[in-house]
C-alpha cells in the first residue's frame, strides 16, 4: 500500500492493502502467523512475469508483450508509475532456496522477493519497442482506482538469510518472454 517512490519497503513496514487481492494476501499471512508452531514462510513476490505453461495475460509485462508483438493497440494507465518485477525463474529459485534452507532459518520469516528495482510502464514500453524493432505509442488513460502509484521492495533480508540474488535481468526476461510468443 505504500506508493512513495523514495521508500524502499521492508518486510517490517505496516501492511496497508489497497485491493481485495492484497487484502486476501495479508489475511493469509496473519492466519499462518496465528497457527501455533506451524513452520510457515512467506514470500512477498514482486510482480511476476515470464512464459509459463498456464500463461497469465492479466500481468502487465505479459499483457504488454503480447499486445505489442501482435501489433494491437495498447492502453496504459499511469505510464509514469513504476512497479517491481521479477522473472518466473527467479521466483522458482527463491522458492527452492527456502525449501533447501534449515527450518530454523526460515520458519516464521517473511521475505520480499524481487530485484529491489522498479520499472516504469514507459520504460517497459521502450524496452519492448527496442526488442521488437517498433515504435508503438500507447493510448494514455487515467490511473484506475486502487492502482499503486510506485512500489519498490527491499530484498536485503532474502539476500542475507537465503543468499538470494536475482539472476534474470529485466531485459533478458523480456527477451525470453518475447521468444515464447514467437514460438
Amino acid at each position: 500500500g505504500i506508493s512513495d517512490p523514495d521508500v524502499l519497503v521492508t518486510e517490517d513496514h505496516d501492511l496497508n492493502p489497497v485491493s481485495l487481492y492484497a487484502e486476501t494476501k495479508v489475511e493469509v499471512e496473519r492466519f499462518l502467523a496465528d497457527q501455533n508452531g506451524f513452520p510457515y514462510t512467506v514470500l512477498r513476490l514482486a510482480t511476476v512475469y515470464g512464459a509459463a505453461p498456464r500463461m497469465r495475460f492479466d500481468l502487465t509485462v505479459n499483457e504488454f508483450t503480447r499486445d505489442l508483438w501482435a501489433g494491437r493497440e495498447l492502453e496504459v494507465y499511469g505510464e509514469q508509475f513504476w512497479r517491481p518485477y521479477i522473472h518466473v525463474r527467479d521466483v522458482a529459485r527463491a522458492i527452492s532456496m527456502v525449501c533447501a534452507a534449515p527450518l530454523e532459518r526460515v520458519a516464521g520469516q517473511v521475505f520480499n522477493v524481487g530485484t529491489g528495482q522498479g520499472t516504469s510502464l514507459l520504460q517497459l514500453l521502450a524496452s519492448l519497442n527496442k526488442l521488437l524493432g517498433t515504435n508503438i505509442s500507447p493510448n494514455h488513460a487515467e490511473p484506475r482506482t486502487g492502482d499503486i502509484r510506485h512500489s519498490r521492495a527491499d530484498i536485503a533480508r532474502a539476500r542475507s538469510v537465503l543468499g538470494y540474488e536475482p539472476k534474470v535481468s529485466f531485459e533478458e526476461g523480456l527477451a525470453k518472454t518475447l521468444e515464447w510468443y514467437k514460438g
